[in-house]
Order: structure tokens, then sequence, then C-alpha cells
């Protein structure tokens, strides 16, 4: 019973604490547009100021989506020519708070939606399913599973002139680990890995080069099972990296994956999923965008 009733208060906290945020912000922003109206604007004008203000609308909304999905991304010039550097980081397990969504949506649609006399739609749906994915316009693909069967952060490129050439995996565990179980290098190989991983008694730092076409396991081991980083073929896709655990490991940790791959510019990415806003007779379809990006 003391359970139901933390999980009931944790819920109206939630509920309560996005409600009030969005309130004071949209009552900052109208008392502000509503400062700097004067009797002179034009229809022209207000047209803008209607668009702005849906674009507004579906951009703030969007952003408190991403706060609670929590993974952060950005994507910068490569220190060679031609490359880019691509930075994810989240915790591990990943989508600790995705199912939240939910209940955002919900406020989004209802309260925060009647306070603007206005129409929203939220389609959170292919983030709800048990899988997340952070698509990168060049063909990149950060993978987040966080079902209960299987929990795994992946990434990955669809697009063969994307594939990294090098990848750098940092985690820092609340475990303490017995063991690992390291894969065998290649020092012909074509994909460059780095290895740091540090937890409560232990530091592991470790580079070198794989085969990106065969797949190596590294395994990190504690009482309750395993933690493993697959690098390789993955799927039938050259130079993935892939970490997964055992279910019914309890383990929390943070996870950065750093990318290094052929690019002659910078890319864009978004969540697969948007919001869409009708609102003083505009429309605007916000994507969801990682933190950082």
């Amino acid at each position: 019973m003391d359970f139901r009733m933390n999980a009931l208060k944790s819920r109206r906290g939630f509920l309560l604490t996005v409600s009030v945020l969005l309130i004071v912000i949209f009552a900052l922003f109208f008392s502000q547009q509503f400062l700097q109206k004067s009797e002179g604007l034009s229809k022209a004008g207000s047209q803008v100021k209607g668009l702005e203000r849906t674009a507004y609308s579906a951009e703030l909304l969007s952003l408190e989506a991403a706060k609670i999905i929590g993974t952060r991304a950005s994507i910068t010039s490569g220190s060679e020519s031609g490359t880019a550097e691509v930075t994810v980081s989240d915790s591990f397990p990943c989508g600790k708070n995705i199912q939240k969504l939910s209940e955002f949506r919900q406020i989004a649609e209802g309260d925060f939606a009647g306070l603007t006399n206005s129409e929203i739609s939220a389609d959170f749906s292919r983030l709800l399913d048990g899988k997340s994915e952070l698509i990168f316009s060049n063909g990149l693909y950060f993978e987040c599973s966080y079902a209960p069967s299987g929990q795994h952060a992946e990434i990955y490129s669809v697009n063969d002139a994307s594939v990294p050439e090098r990848i750098e995996i940092t985690m820092d565990s609340n475990g303490s680990m017995n063991d690992v179980n390291a894969w065998q290098w290649d020092p012909s190989g074509d994909l460059e890995v780095s290895i740091d991983y540090t937890d409560s008694t232990i530091a592991v730092r470790a580079s070198g080069r794989i085969d990106s076409s065969e797949q190596s396991v590294y395994s990190f081991n504690y009482s309750g099972g395993s933690i493993r980083i697959i690098a390789g073929e993955i799927g039938g896709r050259k130079g993935s990296v892939k970490i997964e655990k055992d279910n019914g490991l309890e383990l929390d940790s943070s996870l950065s994956i750093k990318a290094i791959l052929p690019s002659e510019g910078l890319f864009e990415s978004h969540f697969d999923s948007e919001i869409t806003v009708k609102q003083l007779g505009f429309e605007k379809t916000s994507r969801l965008r990682p933190l950082g990006s």
C-alpha cells in the first residue's frame, strides 16, 4: 500500500511540475508579446506573430519532451578533413523515463492545449514500444532498447558511406566488477575502438583495432551477470557497437559513445517522433530533437 501511495504521489508530483512549468513559461511569453504589441501592427505583422507563437509552442513542447527522454547528442567537425564526430550520451540502461511521455502527452493535448487555445497532437508511439531510435540524416542510428526482456544501446549505420572508422566508449558504473573477458585485437583491423570503463573498484582502459566485418565481444562480469560490448558486424551492419546487459542484473551506469566517421559536412538528428500544434489559424509540426543538438 505504501508503494502504491508513493507511486501515486510521484505521478502527481511529475504532472504538477510539468503543468506549472508550462503555464509559467507561456504566461511570461504571452505577457511579453502583449507588451510588445502596438495598435499600428499591420495584418502581415500579426500573421508573422501568429506563426511565431505556433512555432514557439511546438518547439517548447518538443524541448520538454526531449528533457524527459534524456538522451544528449552532438555533431561536430572532426579533427581530420572530411570527417565528423558524433557523441551520444545517455544512462545505461537507457530509456528509464521514456514511459513518462504518456503523461506528458496527456498534459500537452489536454491542459496545455486548453490554456493556449490550440489543438495539439503528440505522436510518441514509436518511442513507447520498448525501443527508441535517434535518427541521423546521414544514415547513422542510435537505438535504445529498454524493454525488460532485453536492454541495450546500439549505434550503427544503414549507409555504407557513414560507417564509423573509430568508436570511443566511456562507461562509469556504480557496480563492482569481478573480472573481464577481453576480445582479441587485430592490428590490421579497419575499426579502431577505445574502451574507458570505471566502477566503484576498478578502471579498465583499452584501445586497438578490430575487423569491422566480424563480431568481437568484450565482457565485464559481476556477481549478478555481465555487461557486454559487442563491436563489428551486428545484424549485417559493419562497424556497429552494441552495449547490452543480462536480464536481472541491477546496475546503473553513465554511457557515452563517440563515433568518428566520414562526412563532407555536418548533418542533423531527431527522434522518431513529432508534435503538431494548430493555433491561431496556423499549424506547425516539430520533430523531437535530442538535448545538446
